[in-house]
This record gives C-alpha cells, sequence and structure tokens, in this order.
C-alpha cells in the first residue's frame, strides 16, 4: 500500500498527522503579515470572506467524505469489487452536489456582494469578477472530500497529509506571489489559490487508484447510495451548521464594522484555531479507524485517554500561548493591529481550549454511527449563537464576538460529552480550568511591558506543569521517553 501507515504505530501515525496541520499552519503564519502588507487589510477581509464561503459551500459533497471513511470502515472484509464500487458512488454523487452548490454558491455570493455596503465601488467590482473562477472551486473542494475519506479509511495518513500539505502551501504561496509581484487584484488572486488547490486533488488521487486498485471505467451501484445517504445526510447536517457557527462572526463583523475588522478578528482566530487544535485534530484522525472498528469497552479506554492526555500536554502549552500571544502580534502583524488583535486572541484561547476537548465525543459520536446527535446540535445552537453574536458584536465589536464564540463553544462541548456518556471524565480538568482561567484574567488585565506580568505568568506555567504530568496516562508517559511508533 503506497505511503500507507499501516506500519506506523499511533505515536507515529499521530505525528504525520500533526504535521499535516502544523506546515500549512506555518505557512500561514508566515504568509499573513505579508498578505495584509501587499493588498491591506480591506482586500485581505475580503479575500478570507470568500475563501471562508468556498471551505462553507464545500460541504455539499453531502458529507460523502465521511460517510465513505466509514463504509470502508465497515467493508474492509468485503470483497475489492465492493470497496470500488463504492468509492465510485461517492465520487459521482459528490462532484454531482459540488456542480449543484456551485451554483448555489454564485448565488449567494452575488447577492452579498451586490448589497454590501461596507466595501468600496472598486473592491465589489474585484470581487464581483472572481465569481466565476470560484464556481470551479466547489466541484474541486467535494471531489478532495471523497479521497481524504478513503485514505483516512484506509489509514493510508501519509498520502492523505503529503497531499494536504502541498495543497495548502500552494494555495497560500502561489496568490501570494501574484500580489507581491504582479497583480493585487482579487480576480488574480482567487485563480491562483485555486490552482494550488488542485495540486491535492493529483497527489491524492495516484495513491487512492493504487489502494483500490482501480482499473477501467468507474462502477457505480445503486445499493451503495443509500448507507453513504443515510450516514453522510448526518454529517452534511454538521457540516452545513458547524462552519455556519464557525465563520458566522466573520460575516457579522463585517457587517457591523467593516472589513478592516474582520482582519484584526480573522487574524487571531487563525493562529489561535491553526496552533492550538494541531493536536486534537491529529489525534482525532489517528483514533478515528480504531475507534469505528472497536467495541464498547475499547472506545470507553482510548476515549478516556485521549481526554486526559488533550488535558495533560495542552494545559501548559495554553497558558504559554495566552501570555504571548499579545507580545508576539505586537512584533508580527505590528502595535496598530495588535491593540484589539490581541485581546481577541487571549479570549478566541479560552474557547478553542475548550473546543479541542469537544473534538473527542464528537468523534466518538460519529464513529459509534450516531452523527444525527452533533448535527442536531448544532442545529439547535443557530438561532441562540446567532442572536447572542449579533448583540456582543454590535456592543462590544470584535472582542464581543470571541466572548460569543467562547459560549457557544463551551455549552455545545457540556452538550456533546453529556451525549457520548463521558461527562465524568471533566472532572479530572477543574484544576486545568482554574489555571487557564487565572492566565486569561492576567493577560487581559495586565500589561505585557509591567514588570510582574513574566513572574505571575512563570508561576501560573510551572503550576500546571504537576497537574499535567498526573493527567498523563501512564502508557502516554512510556512512550514520549520510549518512542517505538
Amino acid at each position: 500500500m503506497p505511503l500507507s501507515d499501516s506500519t506506523l504505530g499511533p505515536g507515529r501515525a499521530t505525528l504525520v498527522n500533526a504535521l499535516g496541520i502544523v506546515v500549512p499552519g506555518l505557512i500561514t503564519l508566515l504568509t499573513v503579515p505579508l498578505f495584509i502588507h501587499a493588498i491591506g487589510n480591506a482586500r485581505y477581509g475580503v479575500l478570507t470572506i470568500i475563501w471562508l464561503l468556498i471551505g462553507y459551500f464545500g460541504v455539499f459533497d453531502l458529507g460523502f467524505g465521511r460517510a465513505l471513511t466509514h463504509r470502508l470502515g465497515e467493508l474492509r472484509l468485503s470483497s475489492l469489487n465492493l470497496q470500488q464500487q463504492s468509492f465510485w458512488t461517492a465520487a459521482g454523487l459528490s462532484l454531482v452536489t459540488g456542480l449543484l452548490g456551485g451554483l448555489l454558491f454564485f448565488s449567494a455570493a452575488s447577492f452579498w456582494l451586490h448589497t454590501t455596503t461596507t466595501l468600496t465601488p472598486s473592491l465589489k467590482q474585484e470581487a464581483i469578477d472572481t465569481l466565476p473562477w470560484v464556481l470551479l472551486a466547489l466541484p474541486l473542494a467535494t471531489t478532495l472530500s471523497v479521497l481524504s475519506g478513503t485514505l483516512m479509511g484506509y489509514g493510508a495518513f501519509l498520502s492523505l497529509n503529503l497531499g494536504q500539505i502541498i495543497g495548502n502551501l500552494l494555495f497560500q504561496l502561489l496568490p501570494l506571489g501574484i500580489a507581491l509581484w504582479f497583480s493585487h487584484s482579487l480576480a488574480a488572486l482567487i485563480p491562483a489559490a485555486l490552482l494550488g488547490r488542485t495540486s491535492s486533488l493529483l497527489v491524492m488521487a495516484m495513491p487512492c487508484r493504487k489502494i483500490l486498485q482501480l482499473r477501467g471505467p468507474p462502477r457505480f451501484s445503486r445499493s451503495e447510495v443509500r448507507p453513504l445517504l443515510h450516514y453522510g445526510g448526518w454529517i452534511m447536517v454538521t457540516a452545513l451548521a458547524d462552519p455556519l457557527l464557525t465563520v458566522v462572526d466573520r460575516f457579522v463583523i463585517g457587517f457591523l464594522h467593516g472589513a478592516s475588522a474582520v482582519t484584526a478578528y480573522t487574524v487571531p482566530f487563525s493562529l489561535v484555531n491553526t496552533t492550538l487544535m494541531i493536536f486534537p485534530a491529529s489525534l482525532q484522525r489517528t483514533i478515528t479507524p480504531v475507534l469505528s472498528q472497536g467495541d464498547a469497552a475499547t472506545i470507553q479506554q482510548k476515549s478516556h485517554a485521549c481526554i486526559h492526555g488533550i488535558l495533560a500536554l495542552m494545559t501548559p502549552f495554553v497558558v504559554l500561548a495566552t501570555l504571548l500571544i499579545t507580545p508576539f502580534l505586537d512584533r508580527w502583524i505590528g502595535p496598530s493591529l495588535t491593540l484589539t488583535a490581541g485581546k481577541v486572541g487571549i479570549l478566541l484561547l479560552v474557547g478553542n481550549g475548550i473546543n479541542a476537548l469537544a473534538q473527542i465525543p464528537f468523534t466518538v459520536l460519529q464513529c459509534q454511527g450516531r452523527p444525527d446527535v452533533p448535527a442536531r446540535f448544532h442545529v439547535w445552537e443557530l438561532v441562540p449563537y446567532g442572536i447572542l453574536l449579533w448583540g456582543l458584536t454590535d456592543r462590544f465589536g470584535v472582542h464581543g464576538a470571541a466572548i460569543a464564540w467562547d459560549v457557544r463553544v463551551l455549552i455545545d462541548t457540556l452538550l456533546l460529552f453529556h451525549a457520548a456518556g463521558m461527562a465524568w471524565m471533566l472532572r479530572r480538568g477543574i484544576q486545568c480550568a482554574v489555571i487557564l482561567g487565572a492566565t486569561a484574567v492576567l493577560a487581559l488585565t495586565l500589561s505585557y511591558h509591567h514588570a510582574a506580568y513574566p513572574w505571575l505568568g512563570i508561576a501560573l506555567l510551572l503550576s500546571s506543569l504537576p497537574v499535567s504530568w498526573t493527567l498523563l496516562p501512564k502508557d502516554w508517559r512510556y512512550n514520549i521517553f520510549h518512542p517505538r511508533g
């Protein structure tokens, strides 16, 4: 099996998945200030919104990518012919729905661009000119989802992450090169980004072809449509609601306070989300095939270890990130933007720290064949969160949006733990919550230039270490000092 991690242990598999998140994150970290310097706050804010829309409407694969991961796990002992039919059926359905989603995206983006009053006429026209190109992004996104689902279903994490790394690198670097040396126009930047993302398609298609031994014309199966739709339908509901819950804040900020405010919020959001979710996301990807094929006892044992492992390893990291994010932003993007973005970053670290824990019960529910549970939660949260977000953003600006995000994430996490029967696992995290809360209060109320700031910060960091050590599962401690995969 090419580039498969079938010979790797869970430690190395998690490391490979982490690299798939870290490398693109580092590139984003390096390119954001270059983008802002090259094209300005307002144009970068619009570019961010367009990229978010592309990602959001990518859910029009109807969840076939994740459904295919689950389905291939069920078919591992079945004939290769049936696995091939499941792949082709998912690929065909996702391509059709991607085209339909592209048409809906075109209509929604056109409406927003023609009605918004926060953009200058020239910038608005630039964004309108990108729409034909963006229309092609949706079939690309849905096809990539199926390829990713296939590689994850077979545990081919090397191929999966290699494709994602190359695609994400070129997605950032190609438009940056255009912006620095040729044109600042969005009509030039968007096609360059899509060209970069297409490289992922080419890199991931080759191992999928070898793993499934795909030869000859595609072979579809009507019998595979129902299980894919049944599981994928709820994944699609989650995929529709979850990105909306994630990206609606930027649209509200842009509507109420303009495109420059979107940049002041998006920069720390991207930084925090990219760095903080590296370990939970890579761990989630690694355990998905294990949980999909495990019994109830295995699922409980693995999930318990993962929760304690996340608490143990991330608590000192979040404490350090909270203490350093404002001085880092000050030097990274400049003091004028940091004046607003610094506190946004601190507030978002709180919410993303909570959200890191939610990845485990979310994965458990999906692997147990209950994708409907998190989907229902996310739908229920839409209206209350929208009301809270609008009210707090209108009154407190981007800081209010960050607070609304934290409240929503806390409620969602508690619901997921309760539904998965894992609420009792949170008791050991109370000490971590106290330390993280104290760190956030320090960073929000005291300037990092103050003489007491580093000493108080060091005291909080040192206090987190023994708590983390006691939480770390024994087998994880052994693997840290005896890494063998």
